[in-house]
C-alpha cells in the first residue's frame, strides 16, 4: 500500500521490480557509490599487502596504534578518543595465526563491499558463465527440494493423521497447500518491496535522519546490521550499508510503516513454527526407531509398553543429539566457508 496503492503484492511487485531495477542502473554509476567502493577495495588491497608478511604488518600496525594514542595523551585528546584509542591497540592480534585470520578476514569483506550490487533481477548471479551455471543448478536443485520436501515433510504429514475422517485429511492436505503455495508466493514480493524502500528512502539519506528502526535493529547485531560513513559525507550510500538476511525479515515490518510490536510478532511465529517443526520431527524419528529397529528387528515380541517405553526414550536420546549439533553451530561454518554477506 505504501509504495504501490495495491494492498495485493504480488499483484503489482513486478512493476516494482522494474523500478528497482532502474534504480540499480543508476546505483551502478552514481560517483558517491563508486567512491565508497574504491574505499572499500584499497583496503581490501592493504589486507592483502599485509597477508604478504604478517610478522611485519602486525609490528606496523601496533606502532600506528602506538603513535595515535601517543599523540592523543601528548595533545590532552578527550576521554572517549584515549579510550577509544587504547581499545584499538588493545584489540591488535596478538599472534601470527589471529592477524593473519584478521587479514584474510578484512580482505574478503572489503572485496565483497567494493564489488557492484548484484542485479535483483538477473536470473542466475555469477562473475562468469560457470558461476552462472552453477547459480542454476543450485536453483533448480532448491525447486526441487521445496517441492519434494513438502510433500513428504514428515512433521507435517503427523497432522494429517489427527482428522476424524478420511474426508476431512483430504481438506487438510488442501489447506496446508494453498497456505506453503500463499507463503512461497508472497516471500519474492516482499523481499522487491523491501529493497525497493530501501533503495529510495534509505540510500542518499542523511545519517542524522536514517529511520529508527535503523538504529533499533543495529544494536540487536551489528554484524548483521551495520551503517558506517565510509568517505565522511553525512549521506548514506549503498555500500555503507550491511544487512543479513535475518535481519531484513524481522525489520521488514517496520520498514513498511508497522508497529514495532508486528516484528515480535513475526520473531516469535518463527520461533513457533521452529518448535512445532522440531517435535513433529523427533516424534517420527523416535517413533521410526521404536517401530522400525526395536520391534521389527530387535524384539518382535516387545509389549505395547515397552514399545512406547522405548520410543520415549529413544526421543530423549534423538532430542539430546540434536541439541548437541546444534550447539556446535554448523550454520555458521558453512557461512564462514561460502561467500560473505553482501551489501543488501
Amino acid at each position: 500500500m505504501k509504495h504501490t496503492g495495491v494492498p495485493i503484492p504480488q499483484a503489482v511487485y513486478g512493476y516494482t521490480l522494474e523500478k528497482v531495477t532502474a534504480k540499480e542502473e543508476q546505483l551502478l554509476k552514481d560517483p558517491k557509490e563508486l567512491e565508497v567502493r574504491g574505499i572499500f577495495k584499497a583496503r581490501s588491497d592493504a589486507a592483502v599487502e599485509k597477508l604478504k608478511d604478517v610478522p611485519a604488518s602486525m609490528a606496523a600496525d601496533k606502532a600506528a596504534a602506538e603513535k595515535v594514542l601517543e599523540d592523543l595523551k601528548a595533545s590532552n585528546g578527550s576521554v572517549a578518543a584515549i579510550k577509544t584509542a587504547e581499545a584499538a591497540l588493545a584489540a591488535l592480534p596478538k599472534n601470527e595465526t589471529d592477524a593473519k585470520a584478521a587479514y584474510t578476514a578484512a580482505r574478503t569483506s572489503n572485496a565483497a563491499k567494493a564489488a557492484p550490487p548484484i542485479r535483483h533481477a538477473q536470473p542466475f548471479p555469477g562473475k562468469d558463465e560457470a558461476a552462472q551455471n552453477i547459480a542454476r543448478k543450485n536453483f533448480l536443485a532448491l525447486v526441487f527440494c521445496l517441492m519434494i520436501g513438502t510433500a513428504a515433510l514428515p512433521h507435517i504429514l503427523m497432522r494429517y493423521y489427527t482428522t476424524p475422517s478420511v474426508k476431512e485429511a483430504r481438506e487438510s492436505v488442501s489447506w496446508s497447500l494453498f497456505f506453503i503455495f500463499l507463503l512461497y508466493f508472497t516471500a519474492p514480493a516482499l523481499a522487491v518491496l523491501a529493497k525497493y524502500e530501501v533503495y529510495t528512502v534509505l540510500v542518499n539519506t542523511p545519517f542524522d535522519k536514517l529511520p529508527e528502526w535503523i538504529a533499533r535493529w543495529s544494536t540487536v547485531d551489528n554484524s548483521l546490521l551495520s551503517v558506517v560513513d565510509v568517505n565522511k559525507d553525512g549521506i548514506l550510500q549503498l555500500a555503507e550499508m550491511s544487512i543479513g538476511g535475518d535481519i531484513i525479515v524481522l525489520a521488514t515490518p517496520e520498514i513498511g510503516g508497522l508497529p514495532y510490536v508486528v516484528s515480535g510478532m513475526v520473531a516469535a511465529g518463527g520461533l513457533a513454527a521452529a518448535l512445532s517443526t522440531a517435535d513433529g520431527l523427533l516424534l517420527t524419528i523416535a517413533n521410526a526407531l521404536s517401530h522400525d529397529l526395536y520391534y521389527k528387528m530387535i524384539d518382535p515380541n516387545a509389549s505395547t509398553a515397552r514399545r512406547v517405553m522405548v520410543s520415549k526414550a529413544l526421543l530423549l536420546v534423538v532430542a539430546l543429539c540434536a541439541a548437541y549439533v546444534a550447539a556446535q553451530k554448523p550454520a555458521l561454518s558453512l557461512i564462514h566457508i561460502s561467500e560473505p554477506t553482501r551489501p543488501y
